[in-house]
């Protein structure tokens, strides 16, 4: 998990909002070799019903939640259930904001969408936000202007890019404080398999980024130029 504080405004001293942000990405529920037991028993203790969790402002989880179709009559689909409505219900109560960016298409699929259709049947006000699409969104809770890129939006990470610059150009930013993302940038991946490989180029990103850029999809933790953080699995 990546556990990061923000200070908005000049003087930290001063007149300063300090916003608390986790994020974790590759939680692969339903993985065939991990009992999805196990894996829920871990996001209960990364986010225990307490004043620890509840001094969040901003959930996010960047990708591969899932990580395959699960079949409704599976028990981890009823146990994924209850924790989701357990959890829902503690970030609406504490007044956390959630946000839930697809990963990639094969593990993910649509599940998460049941997820959220799951909120509406339960009597929570909370401000959550499923993302499957390339956007921009303004929080303006947070004041954080997020940029969200799901895995494999476009075959080549060049076009992925050129469609960041075309929207940053609608929305007339020249920079966002977070991106949220799932794929892959060159220092995760050996340099000999390169070649092999579709990847963002992480200078690019960097350079639209006031904050942080949160990146899912390899399972190894790493931090690159203090700005790309990258939760791991």
């Amino acid at each position: 998990m990546n556990l990061v504080r923000l200070m908005l405004g000049m003087n930290p001293l001063t007149n300063s909002k300090s916003i608390l942000i986790a994020e974790v990405s590759d939680v692969h529920l339903g993985h065939p070799n991990t009992p999805t037991t196990h894996i829920l028993r871990s996001l209960r203790n990364i986010f225990p019903d307490t004043e620890t969790t509840a001094k969040l402002d901003l959930i996010i989880i960047a990708g591969d939640l899932f990580d395959r179709l699960l079949d409704y009559n599976s028990d981890d689909v009823t146990d994924i259930e209850l924790w989701w409505i357990g959890f829902v219900k503690m970030c609406a109560r504490e007044k956390i904001i959630l946000r839930v960016l697809r990963g990639t298409p094969l593990h993910d699929r649509d599940q998460i969408e049941r997820l959220f259709a799951l909120i509406r049947g339960i009597d929570v006000d909370i401000d959550a936000v499923y993302f499957s699409e390339l956007a921009i969104e303004r929080i303006e809770a947070l004041g954080l202007d997020v940029l969200y890129i799901p895995d494999e939006w476009r075959h080549r990470c060049d076009d992925t890019w050129l469609e960041v610059v075309e929207l940053m150009k609608q929305r007339n930013l020249e920079q966002v404080d977070i991106v949220v993302m799932h794929g892959a940038f060159h220092h995760q991946m050996p340099k000999n398999i390169h070649h092999q490989l579709e990847l963002h180029t992480a200078e690019r990103y960097i350079k639209i980024t006031r904050r942080v850029v949160y990146v899912g999809h390899i399972h190894q933790m790493s931090i690159y130029e203090n700005i790309i953080l990258a939760a791991g699995s």
